[in-house]
């Protein structure tokens, strides 16, 4: 196969067969850069956890049937429950910060009040 076969349907060639980006010709040695080093960069840190094997088991269908692993979806599920979370517990504190802004002054603003 020559250069313009190889390129003739790029998304194929990488996605499937792998024709592109296998080439030794193309391949290069990356930098130094440590484990540690590239999870600071991408706000990681590794965790260990234990589950139940059915609850995993179960996660592992989940994430086949979606096309994915089961650690990315962990790591999906756990980041929607916290954004939730989140925002049921800031949804809890308005009602108090109105309550504590309000005064007897109807000149005052509230938000004023608490700054």
């Amino acid at each position: 196969m020559n250069k313009s076969e190889k390129t003739l349907d790029k998304d194929a060639n990488w996605d499937a067969d792998g024709t592109l980006g296998n080439d030794e010709d193309f391949a290069q040695v990356t930098s130094d850069f440590t484990i540690e080093e590239i999870q600071d960069s991408l706000g990681l840190k590794p965790v260990s956890i234990r589950m139940q094997k059915s609850v995993l088991d179960d996660l592992k269908l989940i994430a086949a049937h979606n096309g994915t692993g089961y650690q990315p979806l962990i790591k999906l599920i756990l980041k929607r429950f916290v954004d939730a979370e989140i925002r049921r517990i800031l949804r809890d504190q308005i009602p108090n910060k109105v309550n504590e802004c309000s005064s007897d002054d109807p000149d005052e603003d509230p938000l004023q009040a608490s700054a």
